[in-house]
C-alpha cells in the first residue's frame, strides 16, 4: 500500500534544490485523487497509450509554418531524472540552444534571415530537479524575465519599424496596438507555460507514484509463491 510518507519521499527526489518545498498540502494534492473511482485505470494509461510524436518530429513538421515565429525558451533542471539532459529531448533542445548562442557569439545574428533566428531556441539550464518552477523558483524566474526581455524588446523594434511606414496618428496608433497585443499574447504564452509545468509535475509524481506501488505488488506475489 502507498503511503503519504513514501509518497513524499517519490516527490522529493524530483525537488533537487528545496525537496522540503514538497509539503502536506502538496502530498495530498497527488495522494487523494489518486484514490479516487476510475484513477487506477485512468493513469495507467500513460504506460499503454500511444505517447504521441516526439518533439523532433513536431518541429520537424511545423518549424516551417507554425512554430516559425514562435520563440522558444527552455528553462531545465540540471538533476532532472524524469527527462534528464542527455536524454533525447534534452540533447535536442541543447543543439538548438547551441546554435542559437553561435549566432549571438559569431555576431550573425543580423545576418541570418529573421525566420531562421526565430527557428532557434534558447536555454537556461539551472540547479534543481523535473520541476524547477517549483523546485528554484528564483533561478527560474531570472531566465525567464531575462529572455521575455529579449522577446519585449524584438516586439517593440518590429512595432517600430512598422511604424516608420507612416506618420500618421492612425500609424502609430496601430503600432501601439500591436505592441499591447504582443504583450497581452506573451502573457498567455506564460501563463500557459505555467499550467503546463504544473500539470508536467503532477503527471511525473503520478507515474512513480504507480510504478512504486506496482513494484510493492510484484514484490508480494513474488513472496507469496
Amino acid at each position: 500500500v502507498v503511503t503519504q510518507k513514501l509518497l513524499g519521499n517519490v516527490l522529493k527526489n524530483l525537488y533537487r534544490v528545496h525537496p522540503e518545498y514538497v509539503d502536506d498540502e502538496l502530498i495530498d494534492s497527488f495522494y487523494y485523487p489518486a484514490k479516487d473511482a476510475g484513477s487506477v485505470e485512468a493513469l495507467s494509461q500513460i504506460y499503454t497509450n500511444d505517447p504521441g510524436r516526439s518533439p523532433a518530429e513536431i518541429h520537424g513538421e511545423y518549424d516551417g509554418t507554425t512554430l516559425k515565429f514562435v520563440p522558444i525558451h527552455l528553462v531545465w533542471g540540471d538533476e532532472d531524472t524524469v527527462t534528464p539532459l542527455a536524454g533525447g529531448v534534452g540533447q535536442f533542445y541543447i543543439k538548438r540552444a547551441e546554435a542559437w548562442e553561435r549566432l549571438h557569439e559569431s555576431g550573425a545574428w543580423k545576418q541570418t534571415k529573421s525566420e531562421e533566428r526565430e527557428l532557434m531556441a534558447s536555454m537556461s539550464v539551472i540547479p534543481g530537479g523535473h520541476v524547477p518552477f517549483d523546485d528554484n523558483p528564483q533561478d527560474s524566474n531570472v531566465s525567464m524575465l531575462k529572455w521575455m526581455k529579449v522577446v519585449r524588446s524584438r516586439s517593440s523594434r518590429t512595432a517600430n519599424s512598422r511604424q516608420s511606414f507612416g506618420t500618421s496618428e492612425g500609424d502609430k496608433s496601430s503600432s501601439e496596438d500591436e505592441t499591447e497585443t504582443a504583450r497581452g499574447q506573451e502573457a498567455k504564452v506564460t501563463a500557459k507555460a505555467e499550467e503546463e509545468a504544473r500539470i508536467a509535475t503532477e503527471k511525473a509524481a503520478a507515474e512513480a507514484f504507480f510504478k512504486e506501488d506496482a513494484r510493492i505488488a510484484a514484490e508480494k506475489v513474488a513472496a507469496a509463491a
